[in-house]
């Protein structure tokens, strides 16, 4: 709920900035986001050698919501972009797989319901050349995706034959939130503006990515938080065809590649009741996200 007042208020104070200057776009679309966000662990216990990775896949629907102001001979104009999948819900399966001294032990299959919230904050420079469009951007980037899982179905491997476990739909077995902190640089270069037909072409790179999870695993009463650090690049594409007067319907396409490492602590019970904390637990977390988006662009 916290997450849906922020836009609100967001909405409320771009929509007044924007009367004020009377100069600005407003953009709207349905997009499909996939991809997924993956955190991998390597452990030795007991003599033992261990991994254990899961992969959040990431497949749903989003609405785009995007605010641009433009002032005539400005040196830089600033735009905010929000997605979300507040009426699209499933998220399509977590995969968690644990490998013990290099065999495959225990591989679960589970359901997930998603809550996405992705807020792009960025200033983009003056056109710096005659010929054709080039700018400069610098931008902040906060994504929060927050899975919960239900209707588990694990194999144990350790076991001859496998034993399954399979857990009903209405048992929630895992929640799993994470957010990335993604301050970037890009290079826009698109045709003259103002035609009938637009293209922009955007490249971006960030050297400073914080990653920051927690990751609840419900039934066996354990939690893991982590924090890692790392980079990420990304490549954005549109098209816009102008149908009337100050109005474009648009077509892109977005591609982020998301690549950190930390450390992790763990918190839970054993099978005998007593705490323990391990901490320093080497991670990488990652993520891959694929977006196409179609929708109206308006101009005011």
């Amino acid at each position: 709920m916290k997450k849906y007042i922020l836009i609100i208020l967001l909405i409320i104070i771009l929509t007044f900035t924007a009367v004020v200057n009377a100069e600005y776009e407003i953009e709207t679309g349905i997009g499909k986001m996939e991809g997924h966000t993956t955190y991998t662990i390597e452990f030795i216990a007991d003599g033992d050698t261990g991994k254990s990775e899961l992969a959040f896949n990431i497949d749903t629907l989003i609405d785009v919501l995007k605010y641009k102001n433009k002032r005539q001979n400005a040196p830089y104009t600033y735009s905010l972009e929000i997605k979300s999948n507040h009426f699209f819900k499933n998220s399509g399966i977590l995969t968690d797989t644990d490998w013990i001294n290099g065999y495959r032990a225990i591989y679960s299959e589970t359901d997930t319901d998603l809550e996405l919230l992705n807020l792009d904050f960025r200033f983009t420079s003056k056109n710096l050349v005659d010929r054709f469009d080039l700018r400069f951007i610098t931008g902040y980037e906060w994504q929060d995706y927050n899975f919960m899982g239900y209707g588990t179905v694990q194999t144990d491997f350790r076991f001859s034959p496998p034993e399954e476990d399979v857990f009903r739909d209405d048992i929630n077995t895992i929640a799993y939130d994470i957010n990335y902190y993604i301050p970037y640089l890009a290079v826009s270069v698109s045709n003259k503006k103002e035609r009938k037909r637009d293209y922009n072409l955007i490249i971006g790179y960030s050297p400073a990515v914080k990653a920051v999870d927690e990751d609840t695993h419900i039934l066996r009463n354990k939690v893991s938080k982590s924090e890692t650090d790392g980079y990420s690049y990304f490549i954005e594409a549109d098209f816009n065809y102008k149908i009337r007067e100050n109005t474009f319907f648009k077509i892109g396409g977005e591609y982020l590649k998301i690549d950190t490492d930390g450390t992790q602590t763990q918190y839970g019970f054993t099978q005998a009741g007593n705490p323990y904390e391990y901490e320093g637990i080497p991670i990488e977390i990652n993520s891959t996200q694929a977006v196409i988006i179609a929708g109206f662009q308006r101009k005011f």
